[in-house]
């Protein structure tokens, strides 16, 4: 489970379009989470070739039954979602070895029991991004510590927009249609989650004489407005003047992200460095930090997006 909380999509398969071998088929080569809608004994039959073809990612399904929760744990179920029966007792579903992720009940005074009962992570499913997100608001505000996965045929903007809540570990993309299509909600939902987008350029200066007369040179030029920031000088948001050197041979560049933790490990894998000791954090989560490497003098700068929010 951590590493689909980690990744912060999952594709989705319709285990009722077609059969299993040709859906699995249309997975991209490299994905780390599934997950499965449609009825439970054809989820089960592309769990069952999922685990064969694609022994590494993890997969999950809904299941209506303990039954079927055990039979989906056995066939290699990372995660099962159960229904939620109003004074039911999930207390037997703790036995089974896939974690349980129950349905989300509409209401949030019936989440604390449930919290209480050892559940810290429910579906919230639904194919309106809006009713998605007011949900959300209103469970986040009567139970901040209970995380979803939110389940609907969702696009890169519903992903974009649900992620950076704090309460959200993972969200699903709407079925694939192909091979072609899967490559694509793939790149879509990593880019959704991920959301880079360019901060400021930061430039070393030898002085704060020389970063005042630079930010001044560049106000003057485009008509940005100047302004002396402590450790800088500002010319527009865009454009950092240090006045002094700092981490980079020539300066840094400063990338906002939807998740600050999830880009990290994202680019930890693709080569870079995170340099632990310029880590900050703010409530527990990582807020920005570091790289070692200097893609042409530039140092790399993370920073987390809306910290009114903090992203998971």
């Amino acid at each position: 489970m951590e590493r689909i909380f980690a990744e912060g999509f999952m594709l989705q398969l319709d285990a009722d379009a077609c059969s299993p071998s040709r859906l699995l088929r249309s997975l991209p080569e490299r994905i780390g989470a599934v997950y499965l809608r449609g009825r439970p004994e054809r989820c089960l039959a592309v769990l069952r070739a999922l685990r064969l073809a694609h022994p590494t990612t993890a997969a999950g399904m809904r299941v209506y039954s303990l039954q079927q929760g055990v039979a989906a744990a056995q066939a290699g179920a990372a995660f099962v979602c159960p229904p939620v029966v109003p004074g039911g007792d999930l207390a037997p579903w703790s036995l089974i070895a896939a974690r349980v992720i129950p349905l989300c009940p509409d209401s949030p005074a019936a989440l604390s029991p449930l919290l209480e009962g050892g559940f810290d992570t429910f579906l919230l499913a639904s194919a309106d991004r809006q009713e998605a997100l007011r949900r959300l608001q209103a469970l986040y505000a009567a139970c901040p510590a209970a995380g979803f996965l939110c389940a609907g045929p969702y696009e890169e903007p519903d992903i974009a927009a649900l992620t950076p809540f704090c309460s959200v570990r993972a969200v699903t993309t709407r079925p694939i249609l192909s091979r072609e299509d899967g490559i694509a909600l793939a790149a879509q939902g990593q880019r959704a989650v991920l959301g880079f987008e360019l901060a400021h350029v930061g430039i070393n200066s030898q002085s704060e004489a020389e970063a005042a007369a630079l930010a001044a040179t560049f106000g003057r030029l485009f008509g940005w407005d100047t302004w002396d920031n402590g450790n800088s000088f500002y010319a527009s948001a865009r454009v950092e003047c240090m006045k002094f050197p700092q981490r980079g041979r020539f300066g840094h560049l400063a990338i906002l992200t939807n998740s600050a933790s999830r880009a990290k490990d994202y680019l930890r894998q693709r080569g870079l460095t995170p340099v632990e000791s310029t880590a900050k954090y703010r409530d527990g989560r990582l807020h920005n930090i570091y790289f070692e490497e200097e893609p042409g003098g530039f140092s790399l700068h993370l920073l987390q997006k809306n910290p009114e929010l903090p992203a998971p």
